[in-house]
């Protein structure tokens, strides 16, 4: 399946001229794709048949799975699922494993997607208290994506405490 995958990346031509029942074993492949095949994630965003399938699959990547994909010059859709799935952790151990994530490939993102990491940082609690946040700020800081008034500004409201977070203790009075 591989083979077949790069190989419809390649020809654009043989895609077409494939008949429809060997584009659902495809499909199916890129639909259920094993572990040590994600690095063909991208390649089939490439094939004009494999398109909503891949899209359907990377929306449902874990962080764990969005790692084995090689990171450089990522593909539109799968920095958004980058950035939507870090914008909605609903854990510390989630916006820790997101964050792993986004810290090593900010520097691939947009302004609209840095200013939206940024955006969660500073309203979710679960980013803004993980352990991985002050290094997904430092390297967002260095990709250099904003100016830096506005980065500024964004780093300082991700970094500021509620006023529940400053009140909130386990000292039981």
């Amino acid at each position: 399946m591989a083979c077949g995958i790069r190989l419809l990346a390649s020809e654009k031509d043989f895609g077409a001229a494939l008949p429809p029942d060997q584009i659902v074993r495809f499909e199916q492949f890129i639909a259920s794709i094993p572990d040590d095949h994600m690095y063909l994630v991208e390649t089939a965003l490439s094939v004009p048949q494999l398109v909503v399938t891949t899209r359907k699959t990377i929306s449902r990547l874990t962080a764990a799975q969005v790692e084995k994909i090689a990171l450089f010059g990522i593909a539109e859709e799968l920095r958004a699922r980058i950035v939507n799935a870090y914008c909605k952790a609903t854990s510390f151990d989630m916006a820790n494993s997101w964050g792993k994530i986004v810290r090593t490939v900010c520097d691939e993102f947009t302004a609209e997607e840095t200013r939206e990491v940024l955006m969660a940082a500073a309203k979710n609690a679960q980013i803004r208290g993980s352990f991985e946040v002050s290094r997904v700020l430092e390297n967002i800081r260095k990709a250099g994506r904003l100016l830096e008034g506005e980065l500024e500004t964004l780093i300082k409201a991700a970094t500021e405490k509620t006023s529940a977070e400053v009140f909130d203790d386990d000292i039981p009075f």
